[in-house]
Order: C-alpha cells, then sequence, then structure tokens
C-alpha cells in the first residue's frame, strides 16, 4: 500500500471569482511548464510549483483560449486583442493584424473562431497545417486563406459566440452556449447536443 500522491497549493494573485473576467479559464502543458490563463494575464507553474507571471496581456485585454501549435504556444483574446505567441525560448510576440477566439490545430488544417472586434464573430478561417514555419505564417492573417472556399463560413448563427473547440476524428468542433457544433462535408456547421440548445448557459462547453 502507498499513500496518494501529494497535492501542493498555488496562488495566483491576478486570478478571481467564477464569472469575472479574470477567473481561471484554462491550464495548458508546454516546454516543461504548466501556463495557466486568468483574465489578461498568463502565469507559468514550474516543477517546484513556483507562480510566474508569463505575460500581460495588457489593460483591457482578456485570454479565451490556450493551444501549442508546432513549437509554440499560443493565447488567444477574442474580440480585446491580436494573438500573442511564446517561443521555446520564451520570447513572446504580438500579432498586428490576427484576431482569434479559439484556435484548433487538425491533421490538415488550423482552424480559427473570429477576424475582427465584433460581439459575436463566428467566421471560420483556416491555415495549412504544412505550411513552411507554420508557427510564423499564423501571426499574419491574410495567411489565413485555406481553404479558399471559408469564406462566409461560420459556427452556427450569431446567436452565441462560440468559445471553444476539439479536434474530433480529423474535425474541428466548437462550442457554444447552445451546443457543440460539428461540421459536415460542405462545411457547413451544425449543433450536435441540442439538449445544451433548450438551455443555453455561458459556462456551457467550457472546461
Amino acid at each position: 500500500w502507498t499513500l496518494p500522491p501529494k497535492t501542493n497549493s498555488i496562488t495566483l494573485t491576478s486570478a478571481a471569482a467564477m464569472g469575472s473576467n479574470a477567473e481561471v479559464r484554462m491550464a495548458v502543458e508546454y516546454n516543461g511548464l504548466l501556463y495557466i490563463m486568468s483574465g489578461r494575464y498568463v502565469h507559468s507553474v514550474n516543477t517546484s510549483h513556483s507562480v510566474s507571471t508569463a505575460r500581460d496581456l495588457g489593460a483591457g485585454n482578456v485570454g479565451s483560449w490556450l493551444v501549442v501549435v508546432g513549437g509554440s504556444l499560443f493565447v488567444c483574446c477574442g474580440n480585446t486583442d491580436f494573438i500573442h505567441k511564446v517561443n521555446s525560448a520564451g520570447t513572446w510576440s504580438t500579432s498586428a493584424d490576427v484576431y482569434a477566439q479559439v484556435i484548433i490545430p487538425t491533421r490538415k488544417v488550423v482552424w480559427r473562431v473570429r477576424s475582427g472586434t465584433g460581439t459575436v464573430d463566428n467566421a471560420i478561417s483556416g491555415i495549412d497545417a504544412n505550411t513552411s514555419s507554420l508557427e510564423t505564417a499564423m501571426v499574419t492573417a491574410a495567411n489565413w486563406t485555406f481553404p479558399a472556399t471559408t469564406a462566409g463560413y461560420s459556427v452556427g448563427d450569431s446567436s452565441y459566440q462560440a468559445v471553444s473547440g476539439v479536434e474530433y476524428q480529423g474535425q474541428a468542433w466548437f462550442g457554444r452556449a447552445d451546443g457543440m457544433f460539428q461540421p459536415d462535408v460542405n462545411g457547413d456547421y451544425f449543433n450536435r447536443t441540442p439538449q445544451l440548445k433548450e438551455s443555453p448557459v455561458a459556462g456551457n462547453t467550457i472546461g
């Protein structure tokens, strides 16, 4: 018989209660560190459980999604700022023109939701996952053109913002308050969880 693993308590000084813009939204392991997003800050936790502020996204900016693509970690900021990126050397940079609510990499295409600063913007665009220097290409809006037929495609209507996503069987599914949306063979998204549509809640499909 052995004792269970010991738990460790950490404190994120910038985090706040659920329901606020500073709530802890998600965490991703990258380059030997655990990155935790809460409001305008991205924290990193090392193997000694020491917490550091890895990135201040800026006043008024709120992180919406964390994702590792290739060898870099990307931070989406919804309609509050362009995407931020950190590479394996720990160097941060900010795109000059790419907004994203969510970014989901699949085997063939990296997909993003959002193209501007609208309150609800479910527009979808993609970039070929085999693009040379993919992580560099992702920070330029002109490169998000794959395939050409994505113009006008979106995650459902504008009733709710897509706020989460997951790669499943080679497809990018996206979550909204009213359900999880899957694309058909034509790239049109349909709600596959009608039970959530009956009781849409802001926290649905998150976490």
